[in-house]
This record gives structure tokens, sequence and C-alpha cells, in this order.
């Protein structure tokens, strides 16, 4: 019984490591990312004075499509320029970003170079937080 309590406790901490290896290096890799100034390709479909956003999806990712439902509304609401590409066909410019999970969004700063990453859905509300910061940085 003692022996089995031991196993179970050495395998929670082991996740428990392991875990926190994986979330800190995945920090570390968008932090990173925070300041790389896009390929001209992607960074001519932005304006030069204005932030927008660099969306990165999959064509089967249910999270991904309430992703682009939110960034059709801030396309509405704040006239940003948004540009999306399939994480899988344009996987170096992922990687480059530290893409490791889709929906993912990088908020890009007037000038092409990226002010923000994030992993996962991000809420209307959050997003044009991010883009009035990375205006507001331009404006500064």
């Amino acid at each position: 019984m003692v022996e089995r309590i031991i196993i179970v406790l050495g395998l929670v901490a082991a996740t428990l490591a392991i875990s926190f290896l994986v979330r800190w290096r995945t920090r570390a890799r968008l932090a990173a990312a925070e300041g790389r100034v896009l390929p001209v390709a992607v960074r001519s479909r932005f304006p030069a004075d204005a932030p927008g956003v660099l969306y990165f999806y999959g064509p089967h990712c249910g999270s991904c499509r309430q992703q682009a439902a939110i960034l059709d509304q801030l396309v509405q609401r704040e006239l940003t320029a948004v540009v999306k590409m399939d994480a899988v066909e344009h996987a170096d410019l992922a990687d480059a970003f530290g893409i490791v999970t889709v929906p993912a969004t990088v908020i890009v700063a007037p000038g092409g170079a990226a002010q923000r990453v994030n992993l996962g859905l991000r809420s209307l509300p959050v997003l044009t937080a991010q883009l009035r910061e990375a205006a507001a940085l331009r404006a500064a």
C-alpha cells in the first residue's frame, strides 16, 4: 500500500515537473518572438501606421472558428487589418513566432514588429485593448 502511494506521488511530481518545463519553454519562446519583425511579404499586408492582427488557425479547429468570428467583429469595430494564415501551411512563420497551438494571434505594431503573441482563444475586449496598447506605443 505504501509503495503504491509512493509511486503515485512520484508520478504526480514527474507530471508537474514536466508541465512546468513545457510552460516555461513556451513562455520563453513567446517572449523571444515579441519584437520580432514580420517578413516583408507578410508585413506589406498591414498598414504601416496602424497595428493589426496576424491570425494563425487550423482548418478543422472549432476554437479557430470562434476566434475568426471575434476577429470579424474586431475588423468591423476597429477597422483593423487581420491577416489569416493556416498554421500548417505557414509552419516556418508560425514556428518563428513560437506558435505551438491554434488559434493564435500576433498583435502587430505599426511598422511590422510583433507586439504580443497570444496562444488560444482571445476575447474581443482583450484584443481591442492589445491593439490600442500597440497604437499608443506608436504615438508615444
